[in-house]
C-alpha cells in the first residue's frame, strides 16, 4: 500500500481555536484511484457523496 504525506509549507500556523468548529459540506469530495504496475500507472478520480467537513477529517485520518 502506497502511503502519500502532505507537508505544509514553512509559513502554515495551525489554528489556536482548532479545527473542530467547521461546519461546512464539501458537495463533491474526489477519491483517487491508482491501478498499474512496472512503471504504467492509471489514476481514476471517483466522486463521492457530499460529506461533512467532520465526515472528512475521520476519513483522512484514517487508515482506509
Amino acid at each position: 500500500m502506497l502511503v502519500m504525506q502532505v507537508i505544509p509549507p514553512k509559513e502554515w500556523i495551525p489554528r489556536k481555536a482548532g479545527y473542530d468548529d467547521i461546519s461546512s459540506t464539501i458537495p463533491a469530495p474526489i477519491k483517487q484511484m491508482v491501478n498499474g504496475s512496472k512503471g504504467l500507472y492509471q489514476l481514476y478520480n471517483v466522486q463521492q457523496k457530499p460529506m461533512s467537513a467532520a465526515e472528512f477529517a475521520v476519513l483522512a485520518t484514517s487508515d482506509v
